[in-house]
């Protein structure tokens, strides 16, 4: 397994070969291979970017910023930056990135509870 910005030279040039992706759905930047997820349901280990701001900041800022990211993010030069380097340029509401990120403690919880990980 390796992160796909580090990957993505490594293959294109030739020196790996990659089976499989751990998004949840295929890559545009990697056209054949296929999301491990389909292969082995609930395999995902994507990595993913968010941009937080401080607690407490008004509601209104923050919606304010949020436009101006989700309209960066629908630019075709950003998009197009965004594939070539094989990454899904995916804007959200701040809602939904908190219900993302609970979902992301909750599997990550449940993997250190199953494995029985302890602080070390």
């Amino acid at each position: 397994f390796a992160e796909g910005l580090l990957a993505a030279p490594q293959i294109r040039g030739g020196r790996v070969r990659a089976l499989a992706v751990t998004t949840p759905t295929p890559l545009a930047g990697f056209p054949g291979l296929p999301a491990m997820n389909g292969i082995l349901p609930g395999l995902v280990a994507d990595n993913w970017f968010a941009i937080y701001a401080p607690a407490g900041t008004p509601r209104e800022i923050v919606n304010t910023i949020n436009r101006a990211l989700k309209k960066a993010l629908e630019a075709s030069a950003v998009r197009a930056l965004f594939e070539q380097e094989s990454l899904a340029a995916v804007g959200s509401t701040p809602e939904e990135l908190g219900a993302h990120l609970r979902r992301e403690i909750d599997r990550y919880a449940e993997v250190i509870r199953k494995g029985n990980i302890t602080p070390q």
